[in-house]
């Protein structure tokens, strides 16, 4: 049965409260000056369509995006304007394994405007989906591999010495992927934690009170 709320007395209730975390900064490789600047993309034979950073996860959580330092070799053209990709690929002997687990895209003209003789390179940022259902969690140690490609533009992801402990620039060469153990491009990457912000909150309720027992503030 309830409890006889007419003596005016106010209820305290004890409420809890969940909130879940931001994403945050996990692994990143931003030393300048920038050394390298491979283009990628274009229909010279000697073009990479392709090329990717190896990352090692530090926090347990899910991978939401990742950020690159590039600009755009693309001049204005008619047609479709192209995708460029970052994908999330599993690791197999340090270097990607062409199984892709997460995939976001942007247009090229997203890309600050840049050329061989003027670089502009900037921060782009590629929100990432799972692909094929798999997941995107990661936890400490995890290798995976940042591969973008350029959707029929030309782009320049820029990078430095080897600066990056948890990985390395890689190369797609005739017989396969290969590592430049001399450098690592430019990147941030952002998880979205396993924690949740915890915290206690408590209030009067007086909604049991009859009408006339609750107080007025004082004037």
């Amino acid at each position: 049965s309830r409890p006889d709320l007419a003596s005016n007395h106010p209820v305290l209730v004890i409420r809890e409260h969940l909130g879940v975390s931001t994403n945050a900064l996990d692994q990143s490789q931003t030393v300048l000056p920038y050394q390298y600047t491979p283009q990628i993309g274009g229909t010279s034979p000697s073009s990479m369509q392709q090329v990717g950073q190896i990352v090692t996860a530090g926090q347990s959580g899910v991978l939401d995006h990742v950020s690159i330092y590039a600009d755009s070799m693309q001049t204005t053209s008619p047609g479709p304007v192209p995708l460029v990709t970052a994908t999330i690929q599993t690791v197999s002997n340090g270097l990607p394994s062409g199984t892709v687990i997460g995939s976001g895209a942007i247009p090229i003209t997203d890309l600050p405007a840049g050329s061989s003789w003027q670089r502009n390179p900037q921060w782009v940022t590629f929100k990432l989906s799972s692909v094929g259902g798999a997941s995107l969690a990661m936890t400490p140690g995890t290798q995976y591999a940042i591969v973008v490609s350029a959707g029929g533009g030309i782009i320049t992801w820029y990078g430095s010495g080897d600066v990056y402990a948890g990985g390395s620039m890689v190369f797609p060469y005739t017989s396969g992927w290969g590592t430049v153990p001399s450098a690592d491009f430019l990147f941030q990457t952002y998880i979205m934690p396993n924690t949740y912000n915890h915290y206690m909150g408590w209030a009067l309720d007086f909604s049991d009170q009859p009408s006339d027992s609750v107080p007025t503030p004082e004037q």
